[in-house]
């Protein structure tokens, strides 16, 4: 009988169904809420993704009409560049001789230096947008192979020796692509930081339009200076977006 009382006690303490039912409810209604919440923030992360993803394509757009413009700046204009980083302690090595023979020797050297850029490659922007909409890091890949070659063509422009006439403009060219090491690193993270790594692709653009620009100005010092190229020896620099 001590027993029967001990169980009964026990069973008298047991929730009702009616309270089960209740927190099973609250239970769905909270699991309900959260998978809401969820689907309302990967919602927007996508709205987010695809919105700067069409401000790149803009800026594509407006690359070619860019770089037109610089290059038909005239002469009296090529002190006036859009830089405004120390690009001026940059070390590199200068010429006072300014002979038509050594500028055309300074224009072959830095079309050597900036030969990989003559290579078509993949987009970069493109590949960053590609591996966070996929959730791979394969895409990359692309990435960090320009990154490398960004880097391995400062090196080359620090050894070429500059005519004082252009050293600011090479300083400029040298702090771009120094720039653009910085914005592919950032690109290199878009898994781990993708906010950061959209907007580095904006300004990753910005500064290949300014690279392009830079080099547009120092063809306009040789030109005005009576210094010619062979259609073999000119300069091509390609950035595909």
């Amino acid at each position: 009988m001590i027993k029967c009382s001990i169980i009964t006690e026990q069973l008298a303490h047991l929730p009702s169904k009616k309270v089960i039912w209740l927190v099973f409810i609250l239970v769905l209604i909270t699991i309900g809420v959260l998978w809401w919440a969820g689907a309302k923030t990967k919602e927007k992360r996508s709205e987010q993704l695809d919105r700067y993803y069409q401000e790149l394509l803009t800026k594509e757009e407006n690359l070619e009409t860019a770089v037109t413009n610089a290059t038909s700046i005239t002469g009296e204009q090529e002190g006036e560049l859009p830089i405004s980083n120390n690009w001026q302690t940059i070390e590199i090595k200068t010429s006072s001789t300014t002979s038509t023979t050594t500028l055309k020797q300074y224009g072959l050297a830095l079309g050597e230096a900036l030969g990989t850029f003559g290579q078509k490659r993949e987009s970069e922007v493109k590949a960053t947008y590609q591996a966070l909409d996929q959730k791979s890091p394969v895409e990359l890949k692309k990435v960090v192979g320009s990154r490398l070659i960004h880097e391995e063509t400062i090196n080359k422009l620090r050894l070429v020796v500059v005519p004082q006439g252009l050293a600011d403009y090479h300083r400029q060219l040298i702090n771009s692509l120094q720039n653009s090491v910085q914005f592919l690193s950032q690109m290199e993270q878009v898994l781990d930081n993708p906010e950061t790594a959209l907007e580095a692709s904006k300004l990753f653009v910005q500064e290949s339009i300014l690279f392009h620009q830079i080099m547009s100005k120092i063809n306009n010092y040789l030109i005005s200076r009576q210094v010619q190229f062979p259609d073999n020896e000119k300069i091509k620099a390609l950035f595909q977006f």
